[in-house]
């Protein structure tokens, strides 16, 4: 079937056939157009969504490969178009997603597993690698044998097997951490009975002349959709542009906020005396000095280093709002989205409570700038973190080593050592050199040994990031893995600002 497809998109492509895509939009149609309506929510856009995705492939086709699996092309480009409705229509979205949802959960005979993850299926699928994702479209969204699967995969049957048991496990995990707890057995009953359902009858002769037409039948708002698509599939296969110029640590701003003190009547003296010289020649002044936690505009505006005990006091030199938000919330930079009016400005910290410093610091950041914040999932660029090889990852792998996260350097070679940790750190780290949202999709659950080293003064610029993004990037090789840009759903912490206290 699938030869078939790309024999019908090549037909296209060349000879303009008519009937041709018309038995693509016909053989096709369900599957794009009950996946738009999951993901908008509403019977109108799921409609323009359709339309826009058959018109994409009608530009396309051209310049598809050969071995595309065309029902997975069009799975994944129905959720770049429906991800840029949503953009748009984020608040209208929610409320008519809800009616829907309830509409159909009270009108559909459908069972109660589906009833519980149709809500998430679209998500779940989106965080999958492409060869999994194309498995399971075949196989429980088309109904397709195993024998079938494998064919169309160009993989033996056994290996397309295991495509999708892990496929449906991650699945299965990716539900589970969002309470809805299935089976994978469960799973496949209900994405196989209720996934694909019929598109409005003359719908698909509609959708074939919009497409042939190259839009001209459609409507400028669908042609709009057609637009912000396109920009989102290319920009998931462009490199990654990383903004320049940023340290890993500091990150500077404009706006100057007035601040106070929330603990008084200190040594001062003590805390400017850390502030001066945030090193390691402070440490014990910081291990003793009385309970106090500072912010203040920063008085040395060409710092940017500082340092932490054991026991997690703190000092940071002209520190940006954005190291202060990570910091109370143990989140990367990179999943922070600051709203207007936030103060970006440098700032001298410092924290020498005996305990609960992180929680302290956003009480303060709340009280002292006003600020608030949400979770919230948005479409944005990311990295995906994938094995490449599995023989020299497993050469990393920890024999028991004692736990550790840290970082050193001496001005001329740094380097950060993990040991003992799962994978799951490792991304983290990614995330703080990158400035961009890594998603683990290794499916590793082993606990590994990485040591990151570059040779590269602590300066300033494009060239020291750029050396040890390509460190990174290198020793991430070595040891079988790779950072591949994607553009994908992503909760991020959104914080805003309220008030400001007097």
């Amino acid at each position: 079937m699938m030869h078939d497809d790309m024999e019908l998109v090549r037909n296209y492509a060349a000879h303009r056939s008519e009937r041709a895509f018309e038995m693509l939009v016909a053989r096709h149609l369900n599957l794009v157009y009950s996946a738009a309506l999951r993901q908008v929510g509403n019977v109108h856009l799921a409609e323009e969504v359709t339309q826009a995705v058959f018109i994409i492939l009608g530009r396309k086709a051209g310049s598809l490969n050969s071995k595309t699996i065309l029902p997975g092309w069009l799975y994944r480009t129905t959720r770049f178009t429906a991800a840029n409705v949503l953009r748009t229509e984020a608040n209208r979205h929610r409320r008519e997603q809800e009616a829907f949802m309830q509409t159909t959960l009270e009108a559909a005979p459908t069972d109660g597993a589906w009833q519980d993850l149709s809500p998430l299926l679209d998500a779940a699928m989106a965080r999958l690698s492409q060869n999994d994702r194309d498995a399971l479209v075949l196989r429980y969204f088309q109904k397709m044998s195993l024998q079938e699967l494998g064919a169309a995969l160009g993989v033996e049957e056994r290996a397309a097997q295991k495509r999708v048991a892990r496929g449906l496990e991650r699945l299965r995990a990716f539900f589970a951490k969002r309470g809805v707890v299935l089976s994978t057995v469960a799973i496949v009953g209900a994405v196989s009975a209720s996934s694909v359902a019929a598109a409005p009858a003359g719908f698909a002769a509609k959708v074939a002349a919009a497409a042939l037409a190259n839009g001209a039948a459609a409507g400028s708002s669908t042609l709009t959709l057609v637009k912000g698509a396109l920009k989102l599939m290319a920009w998931t296969k462009a490199k990654v542009a990383i903004v320049a110029g940023v340290s890993v640590l500091l990150a500077a701003g404009a706006t100057t906020v007035a601040v106070r003190k929330i603990i008084g009547a200190t040594p001062s003296s003590i805390y400017e005396e850390i502030w001066r010289r945030p090193d390691s020649r402070s440490m014990a002044d910081l291990e003793n000095a009385p309970p106090a936690l500072l912010i203040r505009p920063t008085h040395y505006p060409n710092g940017g280093s500082g340092i932490w005990t054991t026991g997690g006091k703190g000092v940071f030199v002209n520190a940006s709002m954005s190291d202060l938000v990570t910091w109370s919330q143990n989140i990367s930079a990179a999943r922070i989205a600051f709203g207007a009016g936030v103060p970006r400005e440098g700032y001298d910290y410092l924290n020498t409570l005996p305990s609960g410093q992180s929680q302290a610091l956003w009480e303060k950041l709340k009280e002292q700038f006003g600020l608030a914040m949400r979770r919230e999932v948005r479409v944005t660029n990311v990295l995906v973190l994938r094995v490449t090889d599995s023989a020299r990852l497993a050469a990393h792998l920890s024999k028991g080593e004692r736990p550790e996260d840290s970082g050193m350097g001496d001005g001329k070679t740094e380097s950060h050592i993990l040991k003992n940790q799962k994978i799951a750190a490792t991304a983290r780290l990614m995330e703080t050199f990158f400035e961009l949202p890594v998603v683990d999709q290794t499916g590793s659950p082993g606990n590994y040994n990485f040591i990151f080293k570059w040779n590269e003064a602590r300066k300033m610029g494009q060239e020291r990031m750029n050396t040890i993004r390509q460190v990174l990037r290198t020793e991430l090789e070595e040891a079988g893995l790779e950072l591949a840009p994607s553009q994908e759903p992503t909760e991020l912490l959104v914080v805003e600002r309220e008030q400001v206290k007097e």
